[in-house]
């Protein structure tokens, strides 16, 4: 079960980022498109004349959540039955490591914890650093790699 989850997470996160190359290069046309219309406007207006340009737009809408599409979708499914899987597990860990490895039950519940430690203060960042290098998808891919490998 667990190699067909990472194989489908592997095939969604290829399409996504096809499509967000897609959708950057469509954004990047549509905004010199309309710094070419704010120009021609500018141009044509006196020097006395002062053009504000204000687009409102709301930051959410659940409007917007129609426009997401069922590869979307189908990706936040996926990403649920691996958390649902995930939980399962940590559900059983600590008392697995008690009764099959020996553990003592503080020392298996410090290991169940550890990695949620480290997430906690690693995420931001790393956070920092895909803000700061860029190429997002690039990171998450490297991240869903390495999560199926260990």
């Amino acid at each position: 079960m667990g190699f067909w989850l990472n194989l489908i997470t592997v095939i969604f996160l290829i399409i996504t980022v096809v499509i967000d190359k897609v959708a950057d290069d469509e954004i990047k046309k549509l905004e010199e498109e309309k710094l070419e219309d704010i120009k021609e406007i500018l141009v044509k207006d006196d020097n006395d004349v002062t053009v504000d340009l204000v687009v409102k737009r709301p930051f959410f809408s659940f409007n917007d959540c129609k426009d997401l599409g069922n590869l979307f979708w189908l990706n936040n499914f996926s990403n649920m039955m691996a958390m649902a899987i995930l939980l399962g597990y940590l559900q059983f860990a600590e008392q697995s490591l008690v009764e099959r490895w020996g553990f003592k039950e503080a020392n298996a519940a410090l290991y169940t914890v550890i990695p949620y430690l480290l997430s906690c203060f690693l995420a931001p960042c790393f956070g920092a650093v895909v803000d700061k290098v860029g190429k997002r998808l690039t990171w998450c891919n490297a991240a869903s790699v390495l999560c199926m490998l260990s």
